[in-house]
């Protein structure tokens, strides 16, 4: 296994650290998700402007897509259904079942 891995952590460890610091470097660019800064922080021109920096677009298509946000985050405010509840809703149909255990199993990986 020594042949494999080798013997030197920290080149074990830079090798390692690698990825994860060209991932933080490819993140820093981008913009928050407009519908995260439609719903949570209700800053419509913002969620146009990061809308407009992901699609591009003229601002009129953007804005109906904004617009289409808004009443899809009020339709699901209205859905006011306890976690158990959604839980055993999860449990009951196979698919989510399935989806769920898969989640799960691989969080123990």
């Amino acid at each position: 296994m020594d042949v494999l891995l080798g013997r030197d952590l920290l080149t074990l460890v830079g090798l390692a650290a690698v990825p994860g610091f060209l991932a933080i470097v490819a993140v820093l660019p981008l913009q928050e998700s407009p519908k995260w800064l439609l719903i949570t922080r209700g800053d419509k021109e913002a969620a146009l402007e990061s809308l407009t920096f992901y699609r591009g677009g003229t601002t009129e298509e953007n804005m109906q897509i904004v617009n289409e946000m808004l009443m899809e985050a009020e339709q699901t405010a209205r859905i006011d259904i306890p976690v158990c509840a959604a839980v055993r809703e999860v449990l009951r149909q196979p698919h989510l079942r399935r989806a769920m255990v898969i989640g799960v199993l691989s969080l123990q990986v």
